[in-house]
């Protein structure tokens, strides 16, 4: 039976021993981000208002995967997080639906002009 090789994931330029480095879910990390980078830029104008939860860091936009909201704070979290808080905490939270349901709408506005 032959073992199979792996490819270095770094060479040492001094000499050939090579250093393999193992990344743990960055394949997901990537696809995650430019798939959230690529929903938000193709949403239509109405729904280019952006949030990122602030314990997973992934995008949330209106329509897109469920976006939570705490009135008065700049606290978000998608709905997996939402779902750990306990019941007293998740009251405290809205659900966004609309631009009207962040009370200060402008941070969370993506549409930019690019042409100036």
């Amino acid at each position: 039976q032959q073992q199979q090789q792996q490819q270095p994931a770094f060479t040492n330029p001094q000499n050939t021993q090579t250093t393999s480095v193992q990344v743990p879910n960055l394949g997901q990390l990537i696809r995650d981000t430019v798939s959230g980078v690529v929903s938000v830029l193709s949403a239509p104008l109405t729904e280019n208002y952006v949030g990122r939860c602030d314990i997973t860091n992934k995008y949330l936009w209106i329509n897109g995967p469920k976006w939570y909201h705490k009135p008065g704070t700049t606290e978000d979290l998608c709905e997996e997080e939402w779902l750990k808080l306990p019941n007293s905490q998740r009251a405290t939270f809205i659900l966004v639906k609309t631009p009207e349901n962040l009370e200060n709408n402008s941070i969370y506005w993506s549409g930019h002009n690019y042409s100036s």
